[in-house]
C-alpha cells in the first residue's frame, strides 16, 4: 500500500507534537528496563498490516516467533488476532473513534526472552483527526515458550488476590516516585487512587524481568498526559505468595 504524502506529514507532525510523551514509553518514571536475555535459537519476524480502512491508514507490526525449524503456531495466530481485535477497538472505539483521515500505527520490541517465556511491548500512536494532540497507547504480551501460548495476566498467578496486592505496591511505589521526584511523574492523588484499584483493567500490562514484574500505566490512568507512561517495578520476592507455581514465571521465582 502507498501511503500518500498527506498522511505522511501528518504522522511526521504527530510524531514530532508528542516525542517527549512516546518516548516516555521506554524512558519513563525509575527508568526501569526490561533485561534481555539472548537466546540463540529464538528468532523474531513481522507481520505487517498496512491498509486504509474507512478512511484511516492503518499500520501495524505483529510479532511472530520461531525457534529453529519450529514455528509457535498457537502463539503467532493468538497475537495476530489480538492485534487486529486492538485495531477494531480503536477504529470503532468508545472513547475516540478513529475519522476520516486519522493514523493508526504501532510496532513491537521483545523486552524480556529466556528459555521459558517472553516479554512482548506492543506499543504506538493513534493520531486522530481534530484531535488536540495524538494518542500513545500500549499493549503487553506474555508468551509461555515451552507450551507456545500467550498467558493472559490473570493466569500468572493463583487466584484474585494478586490484584489487591499489586494495587497495594503499585501505589506505594507511585507515591514514592511523586515524594522523591523520580522521574516524569506528576503527583494526582485522585488518578493514582483510581488507576491503582484493585480491578483487572488497571493491571492488564505488564512484562517479566529477571528480578521482578514491569507494570506499565498507560497514559491517563494514573498521571495526566504530559506525565505519559508510568511503570513500577515489583521484585519477584513480594509476589512469591501470589505467582502461580505451575505458571511461566515460576521459574524466575528465587
Amino acid at each position: 500500500m502507498k501511503v500518500s504524502s498527506r498522511h505522511v506529514r501528518i504522522t511526521f507532525l504527530a510524531v514530532a507534537a508528542v516525542l517527549a510523551v512516546l518516548a516516555s514509553i521506554i524512558y519513563v518514571g525509575k527508568q526501569h528496563t526490561a533485561e534481555m536475555v539472548k537466546i540463540e535459537t529464538l528468532r523474531t519476524e513481522k507481520i505487517v498490516i498496512s491498509k486504509e480502512e474507512d478512511g484511516v491508514t492503518i499500520y501495524a507490526e505483529v510479532p511472530q516467533f520461531f525457534e529453529g525449524s519450529r514455528e509457535f503456531k498457537q502463539t503467532n495466530v493468538t497475537l495476530r488476532a489480538q492485534v487486529e481485535a486492538h485495531i477494531k477497538d480503536a477504529v470503532d472505539g468508545d472513547y475516540m473513534p478513529l475519522s476520516h483521515g486519522s493514523v493508526y500505527q504501532s510496532s513491537f520490541t521483545v523486552d524480556y526472552s529466556d528459555n521459558k517465556v517472553l516479554g512482548v511491548l506492543y506499543t504506538g500512536m493513534l493520531d486522530v483527526q481534530g484531535a488536540a494532540h495524538p494518542l500513545p497507547f500500549l499493549k503487553t504480551f506474555v508468551v509461555d515458550r515451552v507450551n507456545d501460548k500467550v498467558v493472559a495476566v490473570e493466569n500468572l498467578f493463583k487466584d484474585s488476590s494478586y490484584l489487591d496486592l499489586l494495587s497495594k505496591l503499585s501505589r506505594e511505589d507511585l507515591y514514592a516516585q511523586v515524594r522523591y521526584g523520580d522521574g516524569d511523574m506528576i503527583p494526582d492523588k485522585a488518578m493514582i487512587e483510581s488507576g491503582t484499584e484493585p480491578i483487572k483493567e488497571n493491571f492488564s500490562n505488564m512484562i517479566p524481568t529477571a528480578d521482578g514484574l514491569l507494570i506499565y500505566f498507560p497514559v491517563y490512568q494514573v498521571a495526566p498526559y504530559a506525565a505519559g507512561v508510568q511503570q513500577v517495578a515489583v521484585p519477584y520476592k513480594k509476589l512469591a505468595s501470589v505467582i502461580r507455581g505451575d505458571g511461566p514465571l515460576s521459574h524466575l521465582i528465587k
